[in-house]
């Protein structure tokens, strides 16, 4: 595919800017229904492979692999120690617990990875920032 031949030519160009200045970029798969490729964590993963850039890594975002992979959990345990960020994202972009992902597995499968970078919590949608932040605490802790 041409768009993806010009998107790894572009982001090899990227990556070595990147490396230079000692600094990582996350790529994220988004889903079909928001862009034309790479929708999958898989997809992302080779695109990422034919790059070959230590500076760029892998981002997953439950809302995505909600609609594009089949699981929420594999993708994440083959990604192991690449991936680099995560947002929680609900099924319907609203307030965690309110929709049908399962936060719980997802977190059991970022420690079995041993996950140690950063997780956010994305809601954008029913819920104001202040209003969806103590909730979120709390159905986080409350499943961990």
């Amino acid at each position: 595919m041409v768009a993806n031949q010009r998107i790894i030519e572009g982001l090899r160009e990227v990556g070595k800017a990147a490396d230079s200045l000692g600094v990582t970029i996350v790529i994220e798969p988004v889903n079909h229904l928001q862009v034309g490729f790479n929708h999958s964590v898989a997809e992302v993963r080779e695109l990422i492979s034919k790059i070959d850039s230590p500076a760029l890594k892998l981002m997953v975002d439950t809302i995505h692999m909600n609609i594009e992979d089949t699981s929420l959990t594999q993708p994440i345990h083959d990604c192991g120690p690449d991936l680099l960020h995560v947002h929680l994202c609900e099924s319907h972009g609203g307030p965690l617990g309110s929709g049908h992902i399962d936060f719980g597995s997802v977190l059991r499968a970022l420690e079995a990875i041993n996950y140690e970078g950063f997780a956010s919590v994305k809601i954008y949608r029913k819920a104001t920032m202040e209003g969806a932040i103590a909730p979120s605490i709390e159905y986080l802790t409350a499943i961990s």
